[in-house]
């Protein structure tokens, strides 16, 4: 279900209250009667395109990348990705879980780059492979072989411009 193109069903302790648009970004806005139930729905909730958001006002909130407090901006926790009933081969979204991958910018020529795999999170950065183009987000790839596209096994790189 694209939370964005209708009115979600009510969940228990958490109410619906406005859908606003602003600047282009679009929120829906819900009360909950604690914050363990706000928790629980933006924890459970996917929020798969760039500028939506869901905010729960306790005052919490949830982009694509990370359920936040909404006065600081200050991550509370990353989202779950739940993985796909199957790899599908995309150059622009998660070949595991769906989700859009965001350009890192330009690469600056002759500098080499340190990059932490928290960091592209932060930021929602993904990886392209060399090979067969799949995209990857940073939250699918392995830990320990980012690197190593799961559909052909070689080399990837940040995705850029």
């Amino acid at each position: 279900m694209d939370l964005f193109r209708k009115t979600p069903p009510q969940t228990e302790g958490v109410a619906f209250k406005e859908r606003e648009v602003t600047d282009g970004n679009e929120y829906l806005v819900y009360r909950a009667a604690t914050r363990s139930a706000a928790m629980s729905f933006l924890r459970s909730t996917p929020v798969k395109e760039e500028r939506h958001y869901l905010i729960v006002e306790t005052p919490s909130g949830k982009d694509m990348i990370m359920i936040f407090d909404e006065r600081t901006s200050e991550k509370l926790e990353f989202g779950i990705r739940e993985a796909l009933p199957a790899l599908a081969k995309s150059t622009t979204h998660c070949s595991k879980c769906g989700y859009p991958v965001l350009p890192g910018g330009r690469a600056v020529p002759g500098v080499k780059e340190l990059l932490l795999l928290d960091e592209l999170k932060d930021k929602g950065v993904g990886f392209v492979c060399g090979t067969c183009e799949a995209a990857w987000c940073p939250f699918c790839v392995p830990g320990d072989t980012p690197d190593s596209c799961q559909l052909c096994g070689t080399g990837m790189s940040v995705v850029r411009e």
